[in-house]
């Protein structure tokens, strides 16, 4: 998944490739900031660890949010005042305030003496004793200021947090500090950190990769937070999980599926050298090393294709596809297919590169997603590379962890308790879930035609009902929200970009 599961939409221009359980953008929104990370400029009021505020006006301008009752410290000067927290507030003109904050973590939270590195995060603050809903991506913070749908749903703060390698959190580490233990201790070092602050019952939720980790979180820390909803989180079991495979022919359309298959053998077969011709002249050698060959990268391109069609388009492109026998259809058409429904450049070097951190996870403890291949049998190398793991970072040793997804799946079967999950059932990601019904305080939401960006707000009114009736009990109080949720939105933030 050079895309990894879940991808931000400004990493690329259409729905493509690198990024399968990407482009989600999920859930929660349509609108991605550019970087995840603000610059400093006009319109800021910048701050420091120090708590001194050299700016005009100060960081305690009640310009958004709560009011602060005389006497009682502001929030930035509460924030800044944990050891190790840093802020940086932005100007807003809405109902929020908003901060940027790093905080010093371990770099092996098993040996705190190695040594420390800043793991970014931004703050929505509304009021100190409104909910948190603690937010990741499962990649950098590129919702950076968007309030996703939880927070939406609860009128509370928000906290989104980056992950370990990814973005600006990067530690001078080797890769065997990337793993869902250490990412999970690095939430709960930041939870404990700001609970002082925000006594108020906090939440954890995320997309794709992010609803992953939310969920790994809760199991390694399950006292943290009150619930969890996790939407399209994919729990793979070992290398090559057939669950996969099997929702091609089970869970999707089947004349679409073949009409799929038909235009990938063709490419792969009796267009192959003209296809490969075509594809040396949108890409340089120099840019797929890690792919190795344009014949190679061609494979990863077309095994692709049914994967982001069902992921990301569904019925949308079933009714465009061309007949893959149409006399008019010769590699020009065909490689401009590939680029409009997985994009070409996905097999480039600098597309899996902004994918390192995820790769690495995949194919050391996540797991990797079989992908069908009977009608292709002597057309693909054994040792493909797919877009939905991706090409992990040259030379790295990958021993992978068969233990931890199957102890995973056991955990939300039997024990887990809180958790919501959330599903669109054409998304092949969704062969990753777990079977939870045997386990009363695990429950699963699904839209039957639903794709890999399924929120929410895409259920059935009974079903939307349902979860608002869970996360009050999660809160202890009645959530009484009257209007529908609407499509994911930025607040009403001013931020420079």
């Amino acid at each position: 998944m050079v895309g990894g599961r879940l991808t931000p939409m400004s990493v690329t221009s259409n729905l493509a490739g690198v990024g399968a359980l990407a482009l989600t953008a999920l859930v929660l929104s349509g609108c991605v900031g550019d970087d995840g990370v603000g610059v400093e400029g006009e319109g800021t009021t910048e701050t420091a660890s120090t708590g001194v505020d050299e700016s005009e006006g100060g960081s305690g301008s009640e310009s958004a949010g709560e009011s602060e009752t005389e006497g009682e410290a502001d929030i930035y000067d509460l924030l800044v005042a944990i050891p190790g927290m840093s802020a940086v507030e932005r100007e807003t003109d809405g109902d929020a305030r908003f901060f940027e904050l790093t905080y010093q973590v371990p770099i092996d939270h098993g040996d705190p003496g190695a040594g420390e590195f800043g793991i970014t995060m931004t703050l929505i603050h509304r009021r100190k004793d409104a909910p948190m809903v603690l937010f990741t991506t499962g990649y950098h913070n590129y919702f950076y200021d968007i309030e996703v749908e939880l927070s939406r749903l609860v009128g509370g703060n928000q906290l989104s947090l980056e992950k370990r390698f990814t973005g600006a959190s990067k530690p001078d580490a080797d890769w065997t500090k990337l793993n869902a233990a250490q990412v999970a201790a690095d939430g709960h070092a930041v939870v404990e950190a700001l609970k002082g602050i925000y006594g108020a019952p906090w939440l954890r939720t995320g997309g794709s990769l992010g609803g992953e980790d939310a969920v790994y979180h809760h199991y390694f820390y399950p006292e943290d937070f009150a619930g969890v909803v996790s939407y399209v989180a994919p729990f793979v079991l070992g290398l090559a999980d057939d669950r996969f495979v099997d929702h091609f022919a089970t869970a999707v359309d089947q004349g679409c599926q073949a009409t799929l298959e038909e235009l990938q053998a063709r490419m792969l077969g009796e267009e192959r050298e003209a296809l490969i011709a075509e594809l040396e002249q949108e890409l340089e050698l120099g840019e797929i090393t890690r792919v190795g060959t344009y014949d190679r990268a061609l494979q990863t391109l077309v095994l692709e294709l049914p994967w982001n069609v069902w992921q990301s388009y569904g019925a949308l492109a079933c009714a465009s596809l061309p007949a893959a026998d149409d006399p008019e259809l010769g590699p020009v058409e065909l490689l401009g297919l590939l680029d409009q429904y997985v994009g070409v450049f996905g097999v480039t070097d600098a597309r899996f590169e902004t994918f390192d951190a995820y790769s690495y996870q995949a194919f050391t403890q996540l797991g990797r997603p079989a992908v069908p291949l009977a009608h292709l049998e002597g057309l693909v190398d054994p040792d493909y590379v797919d877009l939905e793991t991706g090409a992990p970072p040259p030379g790295v040793p990958l021993p992978f962890d068969a233990d931890f997804l199957p102890a995973i799946h056991s955990w939300v079967a039997t024990e887990a308790t809180d958790i919501v999950f959330i599903y669109g059932d054409l998304d092949p990601w969704s062969a990753g879930k777990i079977d939870a019904s045997d386990n009363p305080s695990v429950a699963s939401y699904h839209n039957p035609g639903g794709l890999h960006g399924t929120s929410m707000a895409q259920l059935s009114a009974d079903d939307r009902a349902a979860i608002e009736a869970e996360i009050g009990e999660w809160l202890g109080a009645d959530l009484g929200r009257l209007e529908p949720l609407g499509e994911g939105t930025r607040p009403a933030l001013r931020v420079p970009r």
